[in-house]
Formats: C-alpha cells, sequence, structure tokens
C-alpha cells in the first residue's frame, strides 16, 4: 500500500518552513520542518526537510517547492541521493500557509 496524507506548512519571517501531516499509517497529526538551502520567493525554492516517523523515528529528505500557477505548487521530496520519496501539490490557504496532499511509492495520478 502506498501512503498518501495530507500537510500544511507555514512560512517563517526567515523563509523556513513548520508545519504538521498525517497519512493513512497514522492517527495522530505529526511536525514537520524544512529549512532553506537557497534563495527563493515565497515558499518557491529547495529545502532540508525533516518529521518524525510514527514518533519512533525522524526522516531527512530535500524538498523542492515550484509553483505550477498562481498560488498552486508543486512538490517533490527526494532522499539525500536525489532518489524522488514522495510529491504532491498543495494550495495557498492564507497569506503565509500553504495546505495539500501528497503520495509515496506508488503516486497518485496527476490531474
Amino acid at each position: 500500500m502506498s501512503v498518501r496524507g495530507s500537510f500544511y506548512f507555514k512560512i517563517t519571517v526567515t523563509g523556513n518552513l513548520i508545519g504538521e501531516y498525517f497519512n493513512n499509517y497514522s492517527n495522530v497529526s505529526l511536525s514537520k520542518s524544512a529549512n532553506r538551502i537557497n534563495p527563493g520567493i515565497g515558499f518557491v525554492g529547495q529545502y532540508v526537510t525533516s518529521w518524525s516517523e510514527n514518533q519512533t523515528s525522524a526522516e531527512i529528505n530535500k524538498l523542492t517547492i515550484e509553483e505550477i500557477s498562481t498560488n498552486m505548487f508543486k512538490l517533490i521530496w527526494t532522499d539525500m541521493n536525489g532518489k524522488e520519496t514522495f510529491h504532491g501539490k498543495a494550495s495557498l490557504l492564507e497569506k503565509n500557509i500553504i495546505y495539500g496532499y501528497y503520495s509515496g511509492e506508488q503516486f497518485i495520478q496527476e490531474h
């Protein structure tokens, strides 16, 4: 079974991201964060991201966020070797918050 879930990210004044996520493997919301590693505009950019897995371990990945249309974003998570692990889409919920979905391994079909 592939991983499917949703998340939100809030951008900080320094350009980093903080947020939460949940998926079909967990019944709780868990925290995640991302540190910007290149100059970007708004949410668009590259990050090193980390999150808690099942409250027992942590994951570290790279995250790329691209704007695909006004206030709509494509997100791609890769492991530290560049292999894609998750991808998703998000929309601007408020001025500094995006909300979206993601999938892993067997990816959700693009619309």
